[in-house]
């Protein structure tokens, strides 16, 4: 789980207005009922990040089944404890009841962290895998194509040129990219992705127009 789900979460109960209660005894009604709907916010607010995110990874095609099952039963897991959480306030008729709970609350969220995370880097690694490779065939098939035509079709020269330049850097990406797996970084995963397929993009465009134009001749 990234640490600003936590954080949003600890912020959301600190800002509580646990000042207006009474130190310790019983919390009156109407400031129980303010405070305890501050802490079941914050943990509805957690529970659809989660809930987001688990739908997002359950809809990405380039995700495994096998990990989209093992995160969302960890999703599953953490969010069913949150609802307990929330009962838990519901019941509490302390300031220092609702304090316990706030920080148990953000504990346990810090505790299912590393579940998540892990299950997250999968799904990155996996991501950038499908990534790679079709990237891999891409080189492969236009790399194959301008050995032909630079032979026969010498007056796309600067386009032939453009594209060998644009398969260095799609390599070097690749490169990059494979770096970013093995390290199971998602955020440079994520970053190597997104230059890949750009780069993709073009490629397949200036690949098109050379082809069309060399037929043309």
């Amino acid at each position: 789980m990234k640490k600003t789900i936590i954080l949003f979460f600890a912020l959301m109960l600190m800002a509580m207005p646990l000042a207006m209660a009474q130190s310790g005894g019983t919390i009156g009604d109407a400031i129980k009922e303010g405070v305890s709907k501050a802490i079941k916010k914050g943990i509805e607010l957690a529970e659809n990040r989660l809930l987001g995110l688990k739908n997002k990874i359950n809809n990405n095609p380039k995700i495994s089944d096998a990990t989209k099952t093992a995160l969302s039963e960890t999703i599953d897991i953490v969010v069913a404890g949150l609802a307990e959480f929330t009962a838990k306030a519901e019941a509490a008729t302390t300031l220092e009841e609702l304090r316990q709970i706030k920080q148990e609350t953000i504990q346990y969220l810090k505790d299912n962290k590393y579940a998540i995370k892990e299950n997250l880097k999968t799904a990155a690694a996996e991501i950038g895998t499908q990534t790679k490779e079709k990237a891999e065939e891409l080189k492969t098939m236009v790399d194959q194509t301008i050995k032909v035509l630079k032979v026969t079709c010498q007056k796309e020269i600067s386009t032939i040129t453009k594209i060998e330049g644009e398969l260095g850097q799609l390599d070097t990406e690749i490169n990059l990219l494979t770096q970013a797996i093995n390290a199971k970084d998602p955020a440079a995963i994520k970053q190597e992705v997104k230059k890949i397929n750009n780069i993709s993009t073009q490629l397949v465009q200036d690949a098109k127009y050379l082809q069309q134009a060399c037929i043309a001749k």
